[in-house]
């Protein structure tokens, strides 16, 4: 059995904390294994996660001066890690937006900065340089990449320790800049509640189709958060849409670029259409940035009904889903999106849902990581997705293949009491899923809202 020592804080800092994540091994070439990257502590405040969320935006937007932040053990304080005097002077003049939300002043000392190593920006060369050799390569045995903000450092998530991988880290980075986890959860983008129709609902099967009349080919995805847009090219009025996963989306190849164009099916009507520009998603995964980020973000698409008078409506099917047929239709009403971004580091007060076509409804997720990088395939990747995760005891209980596009929401009340209340915000919706069995843990990749919302056009349909 490995030795159980905790992982100290990040170099060089000015105020030292002590965090979670568990060294459990050390790789041949010296990186530190860990255990997880599941967070276990309670709640934090609300206005301590808002000022989180907006110190992880000032990160992103000053990513050569600012390592991301994250909460102290306690949860009551947000740590802000700056990589520069500059990125001290960015921290303390901001200070006053950091502190507060509508007005609720945060506890004394909520913006303390501390230097750290890594900043965004090397966070984001070192993941580009993993990709580029993984992809090249075609190494085997890896999951994924996460940033630990705790930490300082990338986490490669291994289904094994791979020599040649080991190696080229060893080569390129030092050991207080990378760490290893070994995980066993097959986390892809699932290829694969009822016979949905117009107005169409979040929630629902839906195929791709080749040929006219369609030809179902073997794929089948998840409707998404029904999407509204006002568009002048098709006479002034307003469209029904729906967002889903880009890589459930029909495309074809043609030369060296995608295009969009072919019509996605409910199993019994046409449903719409998704066009070049309304997806980033193509050769290799995720292809360009959305939502003004210099990363490229996610895994999404729009599926615009200029046709037929299609429409959709505000409410997401929930309950029981294809694989478990007979069962009672049951939904609930979009009122809202949730009106930040998911961060990692604590529980959130309102636990996360999913609702996928086969699965049907599923709850209790909380955030592991934010901005990881999910191999899918052969040069393939998600980036910049949001990894949520529940314990389970078998794969069975988890998202399955054809949940892909699902939408992810979260109800007002409390854990466990979802039955009761009718109404959710929307945080985004599913790319990817899988068990870990080595944790007894579902795994899930979502694309979260705020990273697309502003790119795409038109909006969340609410009520």
């Amino acid at each position: 059995m490995h030795k159980r020592v905790l992982i100290a804080a990040i170099s060089a800092v000015l105020s030292p904390a002590v965090f979670a994540q568990v060294i459990v091994g050390i790789t041949p070439h010296g990186f530190a294994l860990i255990d997880s990257l599941d967070s276990e502590q309670s709640p934090a405040p609300d206005d301590v996660m808002v000022a989180l969320s907006k110190a992880i935006q000032l990160a992103r937007s000053n990513p050569a001066d600012l390592a991301l932040p994250y909460l102290d053990e306690v949860g009551s304080r947000v740590v802000f890690n700056a990589t520069s005097a500059r990125g001290i002077a960015l921290i303390k003049s901001n200070s006053s937006l950091l502190q507060s939300h509508n007005g609720i002043a945060l506890p004394p000392g909520s913006v303390e900065p501390q230097m750290a190593k890594v900043s965004v920006a090397r966070m984001q060369a070192i993941r580009d340089a993993i990709v580029q050799y993984v992809s090249d390569m075609n190494v085997p045995h890896v999951i994924s990449l996460s940033d630990s903000a705790e930490m300082n450092k990338v986490v490669v998530s291994v289904t094994q320790i791979v020599p040649e991988l080991d190696q080229f880290l060893a080569q390129n980075f030092p050991t207080d800049e990378v760490a290893m986890l070994i995980s066993n959860a097959d986390v892809g983008t699932a290829i694969g509640r009822f016979r949905d129709t117009s107005p169409f609902y979040g929630g629902a099967r839906f195929v791709r189709a080749n040929g006219d009349p369609p030809v179902f080919a073997n794929m089948s995805c998840t409707s998404g958060i029904p999407w509204r847009v006002e568009s002048v090219i098709h006479g002034t009025r307003v469209l029904g849409g729906m967002v889903t996963a880009g890589h459930c989306v029909p495309r074809t190849y043609q030369s060296d670029y995608w295009t969009w164009g072919a019509t996605s099916y409910s199993p019994i009507t046409t449903m719409g259409t998704s066009f070049i520009g309304w997806s980033n998603w193509g050769p290799g995964g995720t292809v360009k940035p959305f939502g003004g980020f210099n990363e490229n973000l996610g895994d999404v698409a729009l599926i615009l009904m200029t046709k037929d008078g299609k429409d959709v409506s505000n409410f997401i099917y929930r309950g029981p889903g294809i694989s478990s047929p007979g069962a009672p239709v049951d939904y609930v009403s979009v009122n809202d999106v949730f009106y930040r971004p998911l961060v990692a580091g604590r529980k959130p007060d309102r636990r996360i849902c999913f609702s996928g076509a086969i699965s049907g409804e599923s709850c209790r997720y909380v955030v592991r990581a934010v901005g990881d990088y999910h191999y899918v395939r052969e040069n393939t990747w998600a980036r910049g997705v949001v990894t949520v995760t529940r314990s389970a005891t078998q794969a069975a209980s988890c998202l399955q293949p054809g949940d892909s596009g699902a939408p992810v929401y979260s109800y007002p009340g409390v854990e466990g009491d979802e039955a009761r209340y009718h109404t959710v915000k929307v945080h985004g919706v599913l790319s990817g899923a899988g068990f870990e069995s080595n944790t007894f843990k579902c795994i899930a990749v979502l694309t979260d809202i705020h990273t697309f919302d502003k790119a795409l056009i038109g909006g969340a349909a609410v009520r």
